[in-house]
């Protein structure tokens, strides 16, 4: 018997941001569709202190509207940080970014990953 695991490794830095978010008086919450247990140690590993495992992206846009629409009574900004395609019309809906602007950032991000893999593994053919 076995297994196989295969986790997203959490930046360097991102402790440190997260920290500084939140020391400038910034709420930070994560939103992840990952599960419970993922989700939980990259918040831990993070320090972000409010999460939300499973949040399928249409889930993701309504809890930014949430967030704004309870901004709207203290002056609160919402803003969005994302990693995949499925995450351009979250970021739109935050008011950070155009959605045409959104969706071409999304999709020249993972151009770049396709492009890093592929040299990557032509480097280890030498």
């Amino acid at each position: 018997m076995g297994y196989i695991a295969i986790a997203d490794k959490l930046g360097a830095s991102s402790r440190e941001a997260v920290g500084m978010l939140r020391r400038m008086g910034i709420d930070v919450v994560m939103l992840t569709g990952d599960n419970a247990a993922t989700a939980k140690a990259i918040a831990d590993a993070a320090g972000v202190a409010k999460y939300t495992a499973q949040v399928l992206p249409d889930d993701k846009a309504a809890a930014v509207a949430e967030f704004k629409s309870a901004g709207q009574v203290v002056g609160m900004v919402v803003g969005m940080v994302g990693d995949g395609v499925n995450d351009a019309h979250v970021l739109a809906a935050a008011g950070m970014l155009n959605p045409v602007i959104a969706g071409a950032a999304m999709a020249l991000s993972s151009l770049s990953v396709v492009s890093n893999s592929l040299l990557l593994r032509r480097w280890g053919r030498r």
